[in-house]
């Protein structure tokens, strides 16, 4: 009888010590949760600035690309005129 209530208290031990480990896993849980939770709000946050940003820069871009273009092609077309006008004048 001694060895049934020294085995019976061991299993209620090592129970409560069970019930005690899934307490503080499913506390440390809700608070990783909490936590992950703000890192994604702030992540969320910064890529949507960065996001403004790119648009921004592509923009940009866009119309320095097409400023350059519009350069090029005068440059292009003055080019052209001079060259006639040598012509004009040295044929």
């Amino acid at each position: 009888m001694g060895f049934n209530v020294f085995f019976s208290i061991s299993i209620y031990i090592v129970l409560c010590i069970l019930v005690g480990f899934s307490i503080k896993v499913y506390i440390n849980t809700i608070i990783l949760n909490k936590n992950f939770k703000k890192q994604y709000l702030k992540l969320k946050e910064v890529f949507k600035i960065e996001n403004d940003k790119n648009d921004v820069i592509k923009q940009q871009l866009l119309l320095v690309d097409n400023l350059y273009e519009s350069l090029f092609n005068r440059l292009f077309r003055i080019t052209k005129e001079l060259l006639l006008i040598q012509k004009e004048y040295f044929y």
